[in-house]
């Protein structure tokens, strides 16, 4: 027969020691503790009876602790003294008397108390209607439960509970209910209070379904629970149970299944309108850019001309948002992706915003560590690297640092709230992390939501973060934020690894490469160059057509790159563009102008060209001379001749 569990009570360790080695001769299983434990040490190791063994001298706090054992679990008592502490005792009438055994004592006077004890222990009280066995259910609960006083003050809080609210038992009891229990509304945002009316045990009340619980720690939890009475005696309430459970990946799994839901309502609206809105924007541009070219610069009506065509670019910037986000939103529709160099794609995104981070004092890291091949797309990634490199620049005003970190983990069971459509496997886990202003946990809840922003009105449309949630989705992958007011922000980007590693098709462009720029306007020309020295390339300059044949002439073997403005004076650039074709028709070619790109195409037709819109930004004339020279290096490579389609790498204005 399995011996039972006692729990022995003695402040004194050396005795203490002593009694539990006889205890254990005895065959007993010996749990030892001091008074001020020992309602814990009940609730975790369920004796079956408890001996207290202390000396007459503290005799109150013996009989206010059986009390207290008696009142809660209905625990046989046994303790341990001397005749003047049992006279004592006996002396307290309204202390339930315990058992006693008197000093000296042998072990088999000891065993057979115990054993007589625990006997009729077990025919007097059924073990599912004891107390302390509804206690022992209570603590293996999952749910959490906090037990409270008709007034409020905390009794008891199983596992569950002090796992939620940071408290321990111990330091709960005696604490009114709103210290321990700090829970508000989600959407009202009112701290929790008990139920107005009566509560009874058949009538419990509800905590607002949605509650925000934040612990002793200041961790948060989502949770929702109900408050029934307890009853005592004649069924009067004598206290209140609360029970709660934690519902954190319920509430954030069903917040992502909504904001998913929203982003391809807004995805299918935007598909429906950005085809048909973007032929009527071509229409006004172009109608308007011709309509320019007939009119006499710097009068009136010219100036009136070019505000249309100014205004037509930011119609058109957005609808490219909007179409963007309808191609990335295509409800469980997977993205066409390829084998792609995560670390040449951070290497162009830097080499893009160089002078940015420069010019706002922003040092710029990549650490050393593991560059794997993703499933994803080089020019989608590198737009969203740009995105979340922008936000980090206008995060840190005064200068900062921006690192970037790749790392390689294995998901076996990858979050379905994150991204229910991803599967186990190796992941790319792309980190930013910039040391800005940083968000505020109610800013972080929106970052995903369309047109959400926390810039000025006018700065920025709103859909970056939307667009490169749903284009990692689309790839298998998922995105994690992590941030906190004044201390920086971090995004993850989860991407799955490829399976089989691509070889570069031909070479990437390092920078050094040699680039002809022809313009007739003197400052669009200083730019170009600033630009692109800063950024490693040669450049030679012309400032007309037959300026810039003669030097494709002399120099066609050392020219990689040609950017020509189309409106010129004289023999514009068509005509230097079809000379370039005729010569080379792989040939890397970059068209400018204030006009739209519909209106390039109106005069050069379908070709090998890319296209930067003026007025000229240094993001957008790097990216489209990344494009145009990788490009052009996978053509060689390939020995490809004939016409590519401009719109697979021109970059409009964006």
């Amino acid at each position: 027969m399995t011996k039972a569990t006692l729990l022995l009570l003695e402040d004194k360790v050396g005795r203490r020691s002593q009694l539990g080695m006889r205890l254990g001769r005895l065959g007993y299983n010996v749990v030892s503790s001091t008074a001020t434990e020992a309602i814990r040490k009940v609730v975790e190791s369920h004796p079956a009876l408890v001996l207290i063994d202390m000396g007459p001298a503290h005799a109150t706090n013996i009989a206010e602790l059986t009390g207290v054992l008696k009142a809660r679990f209905r625990i046989p008592i046994i303790v341990l003294t001397n005749p003047a502490g049992r006279t004592t005792l006996l002396r307290i009438g309204h202390i339930s008397s315990p058992e006693f055994i008197v000093r000296p004592f042998k072990d088999r006077e000891l065993q057979e108390s115990i054993e007589t004890i625990l006997k009729d222990d077990r025919k007097k009280t059924s073990p599912l209607k004891d107390d302390f066995w509804r206690q022992a259910v209570v603590c293996s609960m999952h749910d959490a439960v906090i037990i409270t006083e008709k007034s409020g003050l905390t009794v008891f809080l199983n596992p569950a509970a002090e796992k939620l609210t940071g408290w321990a038992l111990d330091d709960a009891t005696g604490r009114p209910l709103s210290e321990i229990f700090k829970a508000v509304g989600v959407e009202s945002g009112q701290p929790f209070s008990l139920p107005a009316g009566k509560i009874s045990r058949r009538r419990p009340g509800c905590v607002p379904e949605l509650m925000m619980l934040t612990s002793r720690g200041n961790a948060t939890k989502h949770i929702e629970g109900s408050v029934a009475a307890l009853s005592g005696t004649g069924m009067r309430t004598v206290g209140l149970v609360l029970v709660f459970r934690d519902i954190t990946e319920r509430y954030l799994m069903a917040r992502s299944a909504l904001a998913r839901q929203k982003i391809e309502a807004i995805g299918t609206l935007a598909s429906s309108i950005a085809h048909d809105f973007g032929n009527i924007i071509s229409a006004i541009d172009t109608q308007a850019a011709s309509l320019a070219e007939s009119l006499i610069p710097k009068t009136k009506a010219y100036e009136a001309t070019v505000k249309i065509v100014e205004a037509t670019k930011e119609a058109r910037e957005l609808t490219a948002h909007l179409a963007d986000l309808a191609q990335a939103s295509e409800p469980r529709s997977p993205h066409a992706t390829t084998p792609i160099s995560i670390a040449q794609v951070i290497t162009d995104a830097a080499k893009v915003l160089d002078k940015t981070f420069s010019d706002h004092r922003i040092s710029f890291f990549t650490v050393p560590g593991t560059m794997p091949y993703i499933k994803a797309d080089a020019a989608q990634l590198l737009d969203l690297l740009l995105c979340v490199f922008h936000n980090s620049v206008d995060a840190m005003p005064d200068g900062g640092t921006l690192t970037v970190q790749v790392s390689v983990k294995k998901f076996s069971h990858p979050k379905q709230r994150l991204n229910p459509d991803a599967r186990k496997g190796h992941y790319a886990i792309l980190s930013i992390t910039d040391t800005g202003q940083g968000m505020s946990r109610e800013t972080l809840t929106h970052i995903f939501e369309p047109f959400f922003t926390t810039k000025q009105p006018g700065l920025i449309k709103g859909l970056g973060m939307t667009i490169a949630h749903a284009t990692i989705l689309g790839w298998g992958g998922w995105i994690t934020v992590q941030s906190a007011l004044n201390r920086g922000t971090t995004v993850s980007f989860h991407i799955p690894i490829a399976d089989i590693p691509a070889q570069p098709a031909a070479g990437t462009p390092m920078g050094g490469e040699t680039i002809l720029v022809v313009d007739d306007s003197e400052s669009d020309l200083a730019l170009f160059q600033a630009i692109l020295e800063e950024s490693g390339y040669k450049v030679h300059t012309a400032t007309n057509s037959a300026q810039g044949a003669s030097m494709l002439h002399e120099l066609s073997e050392d020219i990689d790159l040609v950017v020509v403005d189309l409106i010129m004076p004289q023999s514009d650039g068509r005509e230097l563009f079809r000379k370039i074709i005729e010569r080379d028709p792989d040939a890397a070619v970059i068209m400018t102008s204030g006009f739209s790109r519909d209106f390039v195409r109106s005069r050069l037709g379908q070709g090998g060209w890319g296209f930067v819109q003026k007025p000229v930004e240094k993001v957008q004339l790097l990216h489209a001379v990344l494009k145009a020279l990788e490009q052009r290096m996978i053509q060689d490579g390939d020995s490809v001749t004939g016409k590519r389609e401009d719109d697979s790498w021109a970059m409009q204005k964006s």
